[in-house]
């Protein structure tokens, strides 16, 4: 769902071919100010594949990012599942923080 007070476009995309049966996953597909993200189910192979996009605006919280991101794990099923994204997170910069996961 778009976010009314959001001034550039919101949304992130996943492409596939045709010969793949795919549902999406409202539960794990979310749009917040800290995390956009859409993730499907293929159907039709020997075992369901989940496959996840995510993408982090830049000026959302990394605080809520991460917590949101954890929510949206802890619900994914525990074999066969691919996340890919632009997660905006500069994994060089020196910095304190640790993440508990």
């Amino acid at each position: 769902d778009p976010l009314p007070d959001k001034l550039k476009g919101t949304g992130v995309a996943l492409y596939l071919h045709n010969s793949l049966n795919a549902t999406i996953n409202c539960a794990l597909s979310q749009t917040t100010s800290n995390l956009e993200t859409i993730f499907l189910t293929i159907t039709n192979t020997s075992k369901p594949i989940t496959i996840g996009v995510v993408y982090r605006p830049p000026n959302g919280s990394f605080d809520g990012f991460i917590s949101e991101l954890n929510h949206i794990i802890e619900l994914l099923p525990r074999h066969s599942v691919y996340i890919m994204g632009d997660f905006n997170v500069d994994l060089l910069a020196k910095s304190n923080r640790t993440l508990d996961m």
